[in-house]
């Protein structure tokens, strides 16, 4: 996964982890954990 080009369209559309999640029905901490996560590898 292409984090930069997420977080990219993050701020784009003015999303934040919180209504990422919502619209993804999962919690900010979910879409936190594998931004991260792909972040690291």
């Amino acid at each position: 996964m292409n984090t930069t080009l997420l977080k990219s369209k993050m701020v784009l559309y003015r999303d934040t982890n919180t209504t990422l999640g919502k619209a993804l029905g999962v919690s900010y901490q979910t879409v936190s954990a594998k931004l991260n996560k792909y972040k690291r590898s």
